[in-house]
């Protein structure tokens, strides 16, 4: 049962590495993300290979090893998500105040919070021999402390994780709502009727590359909001479907593995986004056409963020 444990273990953290360095390349290679979605999912990525190398080294040596001496205190990411879901919130709904609130400086100063805001998260975690979350390498699962301090820790985790996972969903659920607004307005504007376009205000031409721009938008807030949903599902997976039993392997799947898990599958979601052979080639996918760092829309006067 040791070497099963280890082995799955190691396993599916070596693909979920694999995936998100993977899902980094895309990043770096597509010019489509050199904006400001992008260097948040990129900051996202980071992340994800740090908590999978956490999750994938230290059970796997305590296992081997049967030393729970070997445990270490960590703290889940979750703002990355409820950021990345503003960004699509504002670039969707106000294209054109997003130019001036998600340009590429702010929000490197954003990403630069959202860690700081993660380390200070972890600041009781420092109180190892009271407040921590350990591995136990006889159950094969995170424990909180079982003491007021570990206690208190597993409520601030999951009423923190609800009211951010809460929030994350709410905006995807209005951005979903203004996309099919605006889709509506977009069928009406590319009709046969060309008065029609005019009386809009648009141009034939102009409702394609709207139509084509908003196609773009579209693919982006339904990574961030698959990836949203993921979470979810593990926050619910940790705290709730852990009590449906007691069984080892079950806590096991709805523990341990559910994580790595979450962040492999963060990762994979977005080469299956935007993965594409072409970006593998040699010469770099850059031009002076590439996306504005706020809203997309194809400019020559604004350079592509830099990884």
């Amino acid at each position: 049962m040791k070497h099963e444990t280890t082995q799955l273990l190691f396993q599916v953290g070596s693909i979920g590495l694999i995936s998100n360095f993977i899902a980094m390349f895309v990043i770096y290679r597509n010019p489509l993300l050199h904006n400001t979605f992008g260097l948040l999912c990129f900051s996202h990525l980071v992340s994800n290979v740090g908590m999978l190398f956490c999750f994938t080294t230290w059970p796997v040596a305590m296992i081997l090893n049967q030393d729970n001496d070997l445990a270490h205190s960590l703290a889940g990411k979750r703002f990355a998500h409820l950021a990345i879901s503003i960004n699509r919130y504002v670039s969707i709904v106000f294209p054109i105040k997003s130019y001036i609130w998600f340009t590429v400086p702010n929000t490197k100063y954003a990403i630069f919070c959202i860690w700081l805001v993660g380390f200070l998260v972890t600041i009781p975690y420092f109180w190892h021999e009271t407040c921590y979350v350990a591995f136990n390498a006889h159950t094969f699962q995170w424990t909180y402390a079982e003491n007021p301090c570990g206690q208190f820790l597993s409520l601030f985790d999951f009423i923190g994780g609800v009211i951010l996972c809460s929030f994350a969903f709410t905006i995807d659920m209005l951005t979903l709502f203004r996309l099919r607004e605006a889709n509506n307005v977009i069928i009406q504007s590319i009709s046969p009727n060309i008065t029609q376009s005019q009386m809009m205000g648009l141009s034939t031409q102009t409702a394609v590359e709207a139509a084509k721009r908003r196609k773009t938008e579209i693919r982006f807030f339904t990574q961030a909001f698959t990836q949203c949903i993921v979470f979810c599902i593990c926050l619910l997976s940790f705290h709730i479907f852990t009590l449906l039993s007691d069984s080892i392997w079950w806590q096991f799947a709805m523990v341990t593995m559910i994580w790595i898990l979450a962040h492999s599958l963060d990762g994979l979601i977005v080469v299956l986004f935007h993965f594409r052979f072409s970006l593998c080639k040699n010469k770099r996918l850059t031009s002076t056409m590439m996306l504005n760092s706020s809203t997309n829309r194809v400019e020559t006067t604004h350079a592509p963020a830099k990884f």
